[in-house]
């Protein structure tokens, strides 16, 4: 199956998607329903030529190489974003992901989770010469938390918070951040665990383990 979308994510038809300017294809694998491969169209470059990127999802059969070689381009402008690795636990899909730009070059690396909804809860960065986790602030690893219809029920409606973990060099820890997105509460600035706790409630931070450290990566239950 073939989804069409414009830039604001609304599903059009081929025809419609023929005319746009910029864009996203979405390929589903026919026998399982999951989501294959996007094609990303953006903006001419300077050589007129309309940008693209993909994103690709390996299975084990598949050679990462191959498909590197397949969908980046420099006289076309293609580049690639491999997800492969995948593990899944609990209804959550953990990637590895490695982004190759137009001449197939490995530019970045990075792990990702999503829960059911296809929603993103974790990325992380890694360094490409020692594979840890980047340190740089610009590109600390975030954890996502989408409220519940129990947050909306307790006052919390369009709950959506931002965790970051961002390294201190003196402590050589993670130090976590957390912005309210919605400013649900009224908090409009970053707040630190015990401003958090102040606003949200102990209740609310022991119930949700997930997100007092930056590991795991994948949940450990069925519930962040």
């Amino acid at each position: 199956m073939i989804e069409y979308k414009n830039s604001n994510g609304k599903t059009v038809t081929a025809q419609q998607f023929s005319m746009l300017k910029e864009g996203k294809i979405y390929i589903y694998d026919d026998a399982t329903g999951k989501l294959k491969k996007t094609e990303n169209f953006s903006h001419l470059n300077r050589a007129g030529i309309k940008k693209t990127w993909h994103e690709y999802y390996l299975n084990f059969s598949e050679s990462k190489s191959d498909i590197v070689q397949q969908y980046t381009n420099s006289m076309q402008s293609h580049s690639v974003l491999i997800y492969f690795n995948k593990q899944s636990i609990f209804g959550f899909e953990a990637w590895d992901c490695e982004f190759y730009n137009e001449n197939g070059v490995l530019k970045s690396k990075k792990k990702i989770v999503i829960d059911e909804q296809g929603r993103t809860i974790l990325r992380a960065n890694f360094d490409l010469q020692t594979n840890e986790i980047t340190r740089h602030p610009a590109y600390s690893p975030t954890k996502y938390y989408f409220g519940t219809p129990l947050d909306t029920a307790n006052g919390l409606p369009n709950l959506e918070l931002i965790f970051t973990y961002e390294f201190d060099i003196n402590t050589n820890q993670f130090v976590i951040s957390i912005k309210d997105l919605n400013e649900t509460t009224g908090q409009i600035n970053t707040m630190n665990v015990t401003k958090f706790i102040e606003l949200f409630g102990q209740a609310f931070w022991d119930a949700h383990p997930y997100y007092h450290s930056l590991m795991p990566f994948l949940p450990t239950s069925v519930s962040v």
